[in-house]
């Protein structure tokens, strides 16, 4: 009985449709369908422990999320440039997306309403994707370092409300359309280079109870008039507003 699909064991298949798996399947290894250009609507596998890039750089058309009462996570690079799918709703038993899972992948919208409070985003998740939209939780746990950066299409972003008392660093570096973003009332500080470069961004909703805004955190933002300092603040660090050549109207809060 089947149980073992090797690495990169179909890399390549141009023609390949993605075939119906035997149930006790239990390991598929690095880019096993990876650059697979005709893969169309993939069942995902459950109960199964993957390599990395899986179907990287594959063209296909659904991913099908069959009933499942366990948790499983979306591994490292496992669809990163990928084509052939519009939008993506992750059901309520995925609680982790790898690092660089989407990486580069043309995937307009991702909806992660469903994913539980403990759920978490690893470094480049989406980096340089097609992402416009991303629908988050109410609670979400962490979001790593990178998780956006380089997403031209991201125009507008508000984070989930709860449960983020830190975001990680670089999260939107370089969102070169991004022009409003809404941060988490439980957010506590803002990581450095969170929103470097990124040139036309104008409306920024900082809550109370943020304590420090990190290095070049706002760094040439090049179209941000003003910035309410919330009253918590306490530090601000090195070159975090250097080069926002619009800014004219910001106030120091007496804990500085």
């Amino acid at each position: 009985t089947l149980k073992t699909i090797g690495s990169e064991a179909f890399q390549g298949c141009t023609l390949l449709r993605f075939p119906k798996l035997p149930n006790n399947i239990d390991n598929i290894g690095s880019h096993a369908f990876s650059q697979c250009k005709n893969l169309g609507e993939i069942t995902f596998p459950v109960n199964v422990s993957f390599g990395w890039g899986v179907f990287s750089s594959s063209t296909i058309s659904a991913i099908i999320w069959p009933e499942y009462d366990g948790e499983i996570s979306i591994e490292s690079e496992m669809f990163r440039d990928i084509t052939g799918i519009d939008e993506i709703t992750f059901p309520s038993y995925v609680t982790k997306i790898g690092s660089s899972a989407f990486n580069g992948a043309k995937i307009k919208k991702f909806d992660l309403s469903k994913m539980p409070e403990k759920g978490k985003i690893s470094t480049y998740a989406f980096r340089g994707s097609s992402i416009s939209e991303i629908i988050f939780p109410e609670k979400f746990s962490g979001i790593d370092s990178y998780a956006f950066a380089e997403c031209d299409g991201l125009e507008s972003v508000v984070l989930p409300k709860e449960g983020l008392t830190t975001l990680g660093d670089h999260l939107f570096y370089m969102c070169s359309n991004l022009k409003s973003a809404t941060l988490p009332n439980s957010l506590t500080q803002i990581p450095d280079f969170c929103f470097s470069n990124c040139k036309i961004l104008t409306d920024i909703a900082v809550p109370d109870g943020i304590t420090s805004i990190g290095q070049e955190a706002f760094y040439n933002c090049c179209a941000l008039s003003t910035f309410q300092m919330p009253s918590s603040l306490i530090s601000i660090g090195s070159a975090a507003f250097a080069n926002c050549t619009s800014l004219n109207d910001i106030n120091l809060p007496n804990g500085i």
